[in-house]
């Protein structure tokens, strides 16, 4: 599963026209990506897709599990964002991810979580997503939606 699958729409922006729009996710607040994502799937006809004014301890993904038919199957899903702003440093670690991940998976075993990053991941963070599914028997459990492709939805979603 990619998130082009999932987002057919994405392919009519180029990959030259999201690059010229990347810097605008330095000051685009996360919550507005994750409302972003709910519109979108709520268009698509997901289950589930409930609003959230803020995050608490309770969180379990910044959009919890939903159902949603790509082609003829349906798939469960998890989605997390890491904003611009809500990761130190130039790019995102593994160890920012990684709790969020567990918890996203472990609550309520989706067929994939999708995670949508404002900045790309440091070296060895896919390694390490393909190793994390490979432990619970899904390699392909996590989507990277890396700032590119993520600037390419945000665009299609009138955002940026």
């Amino acid at each position: 599963m990619t998130f082009p699958q999932i987002f057919p729409e994405i392919k009519k922006v180029s990959k030259e026209k999201a690059e010229q729009l990347l810097s605008k996710l330095e000051t685009l607040p996360e919550r507005k990506i994750q409302d972003a994502f709910r519109d979108a799937l709520r268009e698509k006809g997901a289950n589930r897709i409930t609003e959230r004014k803020h995050d608490s301890s309770l969180e379990v993904a910044d959009v919890e599990d939903f159902v949603l038919r790509i082609g003829q199957e349906q798939f469960s899903f998890a989605i997390i964002v890491k904003g611009y702003k809500s990761v130190r440093g130039s790019r995102v670690r593994y160890e920012d991810i990684a709790h969020q991940l567990m918890r996203a998976y472990q609550r309520t075993e989706p067929n994939h979580v999708i995670l949508a990053l404002a900045k790309y991941p440091a070296d060895g963070v896919v390694s390490d997503l393909v190793r994390y599914g490979e432990t619970i028997g899904n390699r392909d459990l996590v989507i990277l939606v890396e700032p590119v492709d993520l600037t390419k939805f945000l665009h299609v979603k009138r955002i940026i």
